[in-house]
């Protein structure tokens, strides 16, 4: 039977086909978009990741750096500046010693 025969016998046919080889289009769209996403979802995850293994690379003299920070912090700008200035003292000390 010609195309032109199945147009004007069955329209709703032709309508419903249309339909699903847009549908089919869409879907595939769609997968291809989802696995795109999936992949940069997996490339952030990985950096993350990698951020998080650095991160925790803290030592006891990071830590005591930052509880002096903290200590420092709280206190009046003109002992903040004696605080500063004997641990400078105290450390070229410690570097000076034989």
């Amino acid at each position: 039977m010609p195309r032109s025969s199945i147009s004007s016998d069955c329209p709703e046919f032709i309508d419903t086909l249309s339909q699903l080889i847009y549908q089919k289009k869409t879907i595939v769209k769609e997968k291809n978009h989802s696995q795109e996403m999936n992949n940069k979802f997996d490339e952030v995850l990985t950096l993350v990741g990698e951020k998080l293994k650095f991160s925790n690379s803290e030592d006891a003299h990071d830590i005591t750096g930052k509880n002096i920070a903290g200590k420092l912090r709280t206190l009046e700008p003109m002992m903040r500046i004696y605080a500063e200035k004997i641990i400078y003292d105290a450390l070229f000390e410690a570097q000076c010693a034989p």
